[in-house]
Order: structure tokens, then sequence, then C-alpha cells
């Protein structure tokens, strides 16, 4: 999984949390919501700018904060198995 992936998923895992909608999210970084899409769909790749107005609206002290969220909810997912469905 690449590092622009990671970030993407806990960007939205942390907007979901938090009730955050994508057109907040485009209206903090100044883009439009397209744009912001096409982040969170990991067709653009971020700005560490950008990550550090995102780590700040989503309640992180910074893009620092942010990368360090990324790597324990990956980190998370990594170690817990997936159940299987018959």
């Amino acid at each position: 999984m690449s590092s622009n992936e990671i970030i993407s998923q806990a960007i939205l895992a942390r907007m979901a949390t938090q009730n955050y909608q994508v057109k907040q999210l485009a209206k903090d970084l100044g883009t439009t919501r397209e744009a912001t899409g096409r982040r969170l769909n990991q067709h653009t790749i971020w700005d560490s700018n950008e990550l550090d107005i995102v780590g700040k609206a989503l309640g992180l002290t910074d893009m620092f904060g942010l990368c360090d969220y990324a790597r324990a909810l990956a980190e998370m997912n990594k170690n817990v198995p997936l159940s299987k469905t018959v």
C-alpha cells in the first residue's frame, strides 16, 4: 500500500468519526470538492501544505500528527485479521 493511500484512508476514517464532510474539507483546503475527492481517492498526491491544513482541520496538531495517526491506523489494520464469511 502506498503512503498516499495510507494517508487518504486515514483522512477518510478520521472524517467519518467526526462527521466531517468532503465539502467542508474542500473549503478548508481552498479547492473544489472534485479536487479534494481526487486526493481522497488517490488520483492526486497530497502535498505537505494540504496535509498540514487537513491535520489541523481534523483536530490533530499538524501534518506530522496526521501522519502519525495514519501510521498507527495502518499498523492496527495490518494486525487485525479479516473475518471470513461463508
